[in-house]
Order: C-alpha cells, then structure tokens, then sequence
C-alpha cells in the first residue's frame, strides 16, 4: 500500500466521495495504522491538515452519524482532534462501512446535489493521447486520427504509428543517413510517448513539444523541448545524450531517467533525476545530480541552479496519471488544471492565499477535481463552457 493510496482514501473519506469498497479499505487501513508507526505518522499529519468546522452533514447524515458517534449536536465535526477520538470514531465507522457506503450520497446534502447538477451540465472531460507530428518539410500529422502503421518517410527513416498509439522511427541499416528533424508537440490536454531513432523513450505532458533527428549520427544525441517531459533514454557511451532547455540550459546523460518541468508560464524549471546521473549545465554552472535529487532553476535569473531533495511521487504524478498537491498554491493547481482541460482559469477578486494537499485521479471530469478543491473551503468555482471562474469566499 503506498502512501498516496493512503492520501487518496484519506482524501475520498473527508470529501464524503468514498465507494462502499473504497470506504471499508479506508477503515482497514485506518486500524491498521494503530500498530503501524509510519502509517500512523503519516495519518497524523493528514489528519491535521483537515479544514477546521468540516461536517458531514445532510439530515440522513446527521442521524447515522449521531447513532454511531453518540453525538450531542447531530453533526460529525471533522475538525482536528486527538487521535484516541479518532480511532474511536474509526472502529465504530468500520463497523457500518458498508452500511454508510451505500447511503454516503445523503452525506452530501441537498444543496451540494443541486450543485453536482448543475455541475455536471457545464463539465469538462480530462485529456488523452492527443499530439501532432510536425515533419521536416513542415507537413503536419493529427495522430490521434492517424491510422496504425506507417505514416511518412523522413530521409531513411520511416516514421510509424504502433499499435499502442506509440510513434517510432525505423531506420534502417544504412550507414550513411540523411538526418532530418521532427517536432512531436501535445496541445493542452494532450500527452503522447515517443519512441526516438536510438530507442531512448519519452513521454509528454500536456503543452509540450520535443524536436529531435530522424536518426542520431556523430558523437552526441541532441533534442530539445518545452514543456514537460519524462526520459528513458537508451544506453549509449559513446554517445552522450544531450536536452537543450528554454536556450540556456542543457541536461547530459549517458543512459537514466529523468523529468524535466520547463512550462514557460512557470517560475521555476526543474529536472528531477530518477535513476543514473545526469549534468545540468547553465553558463559556467554545472551541477551533477544523483537518484532522487532535483535541480531547480529559474530562467532569466544569472545560472543560479539549486540542488534539493526531490518528491518523487509528486513529480511522476502526471505520468502516473495523477495530480498530487502537496502544500501547493491554488495559482500552481489552476495551471495543471488549465494545461490537463484545456481550459482558461480567470480569477474573480483577490486570489486566495490557500493552498492544497490530496491526491486526485486525473481521468476525473473537471468538476470532480473542483469539488474536491471547493472542499478545503475559502473557494468556490463555477465552469462556463471551457472557462473556469475562481471566487474567493
């Protein structure tokens, strides 16, 4: 059991969104975590973070929960609280899980249902495979719609479709090799995995684009991107793997994996080493990174490049098909969400100075992730066609 699956039903459970199984997992676990220090560790600090005044309310709720709990007002407050309560809370709550799983929509209350519907009509489904294949005599390929199987010839190169909805270049055995170069791009709401000449693989978030050869010939293997992308790159050690970013940086490697986040519309690039070494190297500063460090640069600022711990699971999240918020502003959330969606976030007032923990599946509609954020209170949302609108309340 991970501990973003933990988060995740932790998260579900305090939102009211759990399924019968979900609910009894979360249960399970919870009395699992009295005899398990990391579990319980890491179920104080969640437990911590939960809003102030949060109820499960609805007058079903209230009833139930008040049978249970044996509470004098009729509201379950999930405020912060010691942890005797809560696992005396959570053993009488595993007891009925199934029970509560069934009538968990009750929870939600009238008023929250009527606005689930109207919701719903304004939704915004998440993104998928989506990309387009700009060629070397720059004709463009929509590869969602493109057919399996061969789509164009690029030099000695044949450029492919896979079965999985993969691109691969195929190139033959020539020794001399006409060297053209592709641009693979995802728009918002787009991600895409390529297959490059050497066999090296990459993945692309949404609003990204690499540029790369249609075959890798001389000493070094260069590409470059923007955007934000995952690498797995193809052990090679007389050819160094070299990625150009934002023009001033360039990351070196021999064979890894690594991310680079390198979003214009970001304060901060990063690359975040998963497995290998790479060099980053801006100017006269050149770092090393070892597994589980990250580098974070700021473009336009001298060389500056900053060594740090790295969250992995946070920043594989959109690989993993997650996102996963750990004390991030609603600033840094509403731009994944308008880069996944493909939506324009606009601010109504101040922007509020909140900030967000959870773990949230990205294959949700938009409006189960607003909800989700709605929850934590001092915010509300409202979705007008491909616009998100942000009230501070």
């Amino acid at each position: 059991m991970s501990n973003f699956r933990f988060v995740y039903l932790f998260q579900q459970y305090i939102n009211h969104n759990c399924t019968a199984q979900e609910l009894q997992e979360f249960m399970d676990l919870v009395n699992k975590s009295k005899n398990d220090d990391q579990l319980k560790a890491l179920m104080d600090e969640l437990w911590e973070k939960v809003p102030a005044g949060k109820t499960l309310n609805s007058v079903t709720g209230e009833r139930i929960l008040n049978e249970i709990f044996a509470s004098d007002t009729g509201v379950v407050s999930l405020q912060r609280r010691s942890l005797s309560v809560w696992y005396k809370v959570a053993a009488s709550f595993a007891a009925l899980a199934f029970l509560l799983g069934v009538l968990y929509y009750s929870f939600l209350g009238e008023k929250n249902q009527q606005r689930q519907q109207i919701v719903q009509k304004n939704d915004v489904a998440p993104g998928g495979n989506k990309a387009v294949l700009t060629l070397a005599d720059g004709k463009q390929l929509i590869l969602d719609s493109a057919v399996n199987g061969a789509l164009a010839k690029q030099g000695n190169a044949n450029v492919l479709k896979l079965k999985n909805g993969e691109i691969a270049y195929n190139s033959g055995s020539s020794a001399d090799k006409e060297v053209m170069y592709n641009t693979l791009a995802t728009p918002a709401g787009g991600q895409y995995k390529l297959i490059l000449p050497d066999g090296s693989k990459v993945w692309l978030n949404a609003a990204s684009s690499i540029r790369y050869p249609t075959a890798f010939a001389g000493k070094e293997r260069n590409v470059e991107i923007s955007g934000e992308a995952y690498f797995e790159v193809a052990k090679n050690a007389e050819m160094p793997f070299k990625v150009k970013i934002d023009g001033d940086t360039e990351v070196e490697v021999l064979g890894t994996h690594f991310d680079i986040m390198a979003y214009k519309n970001e304060l901060k690039s990063a690359t975040t080493l998963l497995e290998g070494s790479v060099r980053i190297k801006r100017g006269n500063n050149h770092q090393l990174l070892v597994p589980g460090q990250q580098a974070v640069y700021q473009r336009g600022v001298n060389n500056a490049v900053e060594v740090e711990k790295a969250d992995l699971e946070s920043v594989m999240a959109w690989k993993n098909g997650l996102f996963v918020f750990d004390n991030v502003n609603i600033e840094q959330v509403m731009r994944q969400i308008e880069r996944w969606y493909d939506v324009e976030v606009v601010y109504k007032g101040k922007v509020p100075d909140i900030s967000f923990t959870g773990v949230i599946p990205r294959n949700s509609n938009v409006s189960k992730v607003l909800q989700a954020l709605e929850s934590t209170g001092g915010l509300r949302f409202a979705i007008e066609g491909k616009r998100i609108i942000v009230y501070s309340t």
